[in-house]
C-alpha cells in the first residue's frame, strides 16, 4: 500500500464533512425547536454568500484544471497555484466551503445553526 492510499484511508473528505454539517443544520432547523432569527433580509444575505462563495471554488477549481493539478484532496498536485483566489488564501475551496454554511445558517432562519459550525 503506497503513501497516498494510507493518507486517503485515514482522513476524511472535506466536502463530505461540508455535506454532513449542511444536512445537520437543515434537519435541526425541523427537529428542534429553537431561537428564530427574526430578520427576513438575511436569508438575502445568506443567499449572497452561498453565491459567492460558489462563484469563487468554482473560479480556484477552474485553476487547478488548467494548471492540470488534481483538485480532488489528497492526489499529489502536480503544480503550485498562487494566482486568484489563492494569492489571498491557501486553501480557498476549504474557505468558502465555511462561508457556504454561514450563509445556510442565515437562510434557515434558526439560532443554533452558528453552533454546528
Amino acid at each position: 500500500m503506497g503513501y497516498h492510499s494510507r493518507v486517503k484511508a485515514l482522513k476524511p473528505y472535506p466536502p463530505l464533512i461540508f455535506a454532513a454539517c449542511a444536512a445537520l443544520m437543515v434537519a435541526l432547523r425541523f427537529v428542534a425547536p429553537g431561537p428564530r432569527v427574526a430578520d427576513p433580509g438575511l436569508r438575502g444575505v445568506g443567499l449572497t454568500l452561498m453565491g459567492v462563495a460558489g462563484t469563487v471554488a468554482g473560479i480556484a477549481a477552474g485553476l487547478f484544471r488548467r494548471r492540470k493539478t488534481p483538485v480532488m484532496p489528497f492526489q499529489l498536485p502536480t503544480t503550485l497555484v498562487t494566482t486568484g483566489p489563492y494569492a489571498f488564501s491557501r486553501n480557498p475551496m476549504y474557505l468558502m466551503l465555511v462561508v457556504t454554511l454561514v450563509g445556510l445558517a442565515l437562510c434557515v432562519h434558526h439560532g443554533a445553526q452558528f453552533v454546528i459550525e
